[in-house]
């Protein structure tokens, strides 16, 4: 084709036809600009198409990683529900006849009062996304909010955690460590004794103790506000799942 094309630009230069060969000159220069453009619109196609492929892989793996996140803050959950009932058990127990309480109910209780866990949850697609500029290739701008959100909230519920962590092991634990057979409660946990320990726990003692109400009253308001921002993540969580849902319509 080339050589085709020189061939005629020759013949009119031979025969000094010069309004001819501008003509053809400004037509081959038209067909080359047509060509290029058609060629960076191929390129163009391609390039869109591997990005287009990349999010959906992304949005796939995003889906994956707020499920599995969503089954653990489920199960961070239910320990924090567990706590704030057993709490609230205890708290009606306060300066009460006990008699007929049974000491393993209140050691479970108390057990499942200061049991608690951190919430870690999957960020290595998250971290990727937002750390390698990949996020830009997320066109749902709902979605990449909700990401930004989802960093936000996590990043206060670690302060909170960490208050409600001190708040536990220098507020409640130096008390009950004092005053009652900690082995008896840690049959409730990992250590599971077989045998109670050699020495007494009364508990009423403590019971009875306006202190110790004060305790009570305290964990169960920091376990609220965990329980609080646990609801928060959840529903980002919930709504993350929807738009990064393999047939969710893009919401541009």
């Amino acid at each position: 084709m080339i050589n085709f094309l020189k061939k005629i630009r020759k013949g009119f230069l031979t025969t000094g036809r010069t309004t001819k060969y501008l003509t053809y000159a400004i037509g081959e220069i038209i067909l080359v600009v047509i060509g290029i453009l058609i060629a960076l619109a191929i390129n163009n196609a391609s390039e869109t198409r591997k990005e287009q492929k990349l999010e959906q892989q992304l949005i796939t793996r995003l889906h994956k990683e707020y499920q599995e996140n969503k089954d653990l803050l489920t199960k961070r959950v239910i320990v924090l529900i567990q706590s704030e009932d057993a709490s609230l058990r205890i708290m009606n127990l306060m300066n009460k006849d006990i008699s007929q309480v049974e000491t393993n109910t209140i050691d479970s209780l108390l057990f499942h009062t200061i049991e608690y866990s951190a919430y870690n949850p999957l960020s290595t697609t998250l971290t990727e996304v937002t750390q390698t500029g990949k996020l830009d290739l997320i066109s749902n701008q709902k979605l990449k909010d909700l990401l930004g959100q989802w960093s936000i909230q996590y990043n206060h519920h670690q302060g909170t955690f960490r208050v409600f962590e001190k708040w536990v092991e220098d507020g409640i634990l130096p008390y009950l460590t004092k005053n009652i057979a900690s082995k008896n409660v840690g049959r409730f946990g990992q250590l599971q004794w077989k045998e109670i320990s050699e020495f007494e726990s009364d508990y009423n003692v403590i019971l009875k103790d306006r202190e110790f109400e004060n305790i009570m009253d305290n964990h169960l308001y920091h376990n609220g506000l965990l329980i609080s921002e646990y609801q928060n993540l959840d529903n980002i969580i919930d709504q993350i799942l929807i738009l990064t849902k393999e047939d969710s319509p893009a919401d541009q």
